[in-house]
């Protein structure tokens, strides 16, 4: 009971941060990966593949993230080490293949020049 509970107190927070980042920083967003490495996370198009769904456009849905509806497996199956691992790896997989198909120009995986990375690497670049 207590791991549900803060699990749902995490949930919270996270959705505050969302709303917060993005009522008050024009957009930006809270993903860590993008803000560190300027390229989008495994998960990339997750939030938007749903809001497109419930919009009933399935296209984009897939278009956004066509794992979106592994993610209710993976919460199914998390108990189950096997069945997990292998959802998450489909997620890498897929991941991989979206980055050579869409990166850098294309939505969801625009690169994000002003990452700590990107930055951090121009510095160095500019000092040598």
């Amino acid at each position: 009971m207590r791991k549900k509970r803060n699990l749902l107190i995490i949930f919270i927070v996270i959705a505050l941060i969302s709303f917060l980042v993005d009522k008050f920083f024009d957009g930006r967003s809270i993903c860590l990966f993008y803000n560190t490495y300027g390229v989008a996370c495994p998960s990339c198009g997750m939030t938007r593949s749903y809001m497109a769904l419930l919009h009933g456009d399935f296209h984009k849905a897939i278009y956004f993230h066509p794992l979106f509806w592994a993610v209710p497996l993976l919460l199914i199956f998390y108990k189950k080490k096997r069945i997990f691992y292998s959802i998450a790896l489909l997620f890498i997989v897929v991941w991989i293949i979206r980055l050579f198909l869409y990166f850098p120009t294309r939505e969801p995986f625009n690169f994000n020049e002003n990452a700590i990375f990107p930055k951090l690497y121009r510095t160095i670049k500019n000092k040598f």
